[in-house]
């Protein structure tokens, strides 16, 4: 009657499902990295148009007040 041996069996089936882990972990931990890396460039191409705007918009009211001045003076 021949006995198997099963501890080396478990002891595989333990270190792939380690191994596994430790993947998946490391592609998640990547994933996360690589969105938040997005919202981050995403939000500073966000506060660079609004700058950019603030910077139109008070050249447009020097503008008018400069017109107006003209208008009245």
């Amino acid at each position: 009657m021949k006995v198997k041996n099963y501890n080396k069996e478990k002891g595989s089936i333990t270190l792939f499902v380690l191994i596994s882990i430790i993947f998946f972990l490391i592609v998640g931990v990547s994933l996360y990295i690589s969105i938040s890396n997005k919202n981050i460039a995403q939000t500073s191409e966000v506060l660079k148009i609004q700058k950019e705007y603030e910077v139109t918009n008070e050249q447009m009211e020097e503008m008018y007040t400069k017109v107006i001045e003209n208008q009245n003076g």
